[in-house]
């Protein structure tokens, strides 16, 4: 009787969890090891919310770089996202070949959903530039907060080793900015400092048309939020 009260509540589960992942379109693809050597690793990525942000009138074509690390596990990926006031944390997944998901939302201590942030990607290996069309958030204060569709721009820049936040540190202060130092074994310490910056100073003339203010949209249209010159 306890065995056969054991396989019940076995099958019961399996049935329970094969239900919730065909609800939710959890892990439909089964990935090959190639795919997982192409996302898995360091990326950077380009943004323009900045220039969403109505409480700063100097928001004319501010874009900032965030810094993302992505670990496969268990048929999808761990995504974790450096910002330079806020991190992200999420997963990632394979919806069909090249084809990718990323759900993140902002880290913070009670476990609570804060700005849920959406994207999909295609992982074209031709390119080393990948467009994302995320619904996101301009990430202003208070009232001024609002929901808007986004490009995001991703390069990768390797794999392996660890990402060091730096924190509290003199060198923080001088720049205003967040200090994330890339950590590979024989190869040089690499450091990254993420604050927002203007896009035409930018060296790669191609990121300027995928990030300036033709890459937003409001969801509701508001005269004056997104500076146009």
């Amino acid at each position: 009787m306890g065995l056969l009260f054991l396989w019940q509540q076995q099958k019961e589960l399996t049935s329970n969890w094969n239900t919730i992942k065909t609800d939710f379109n959890l892990l439909p693809y089964k990935l090959t090891q190639a795919e997982i050597d192409s996302l898995e690793g360091v990326w950077l990525c380009y943004t323009s919310s900045p220039q969403a942000r109505i409480s700063d009138p100097n928001r004319f074509h501010k874009v900032v770089a965030n810094i993302v690390e992505i670990k496969y596990k268990n048929g999808y990926f761990i995504y974790y996202r450096y910002g330079a006031s806020f991190n992200h944390t999420g997963y990632v997944q394979f919806e069909s070949p090249h084809i990718l998901s990323i759900h993140s939302k902002i880290k913070n201590s009670n476990n609570k959903v804060d700005y849920p942030w959406h994207s999909l990607m295609s992982l074209d290996l031709k390119n080393s530039f990948f467009d994302a069309i995320s619904a996101s958030w301009n990430f202003d204060a208070g009232n001024n907060n609002r929901i808007i569709g986004i490009r995001d721009v991703y390069t990768k820049l390797g794999k392996g080793g660890q990402l060091e936040e730096v924190i509290n540190s003199p060198e923080n202060a001088s720049c205003q900015c967040k200090i994330i130092n890339w950590i590979q074994p024989n190869k040089p310490k690499e450091t990254f400092y993420l604050k927002n910056i203007s896009l035409d100073s930018l060296k790669d003339t191609s990121l300027k048309e995928l990030i300036d203010e033709k890459s937003i949209l409001l969801k509701d249209p508001e005269e004056g939020l997104v500076i146009i010159k």
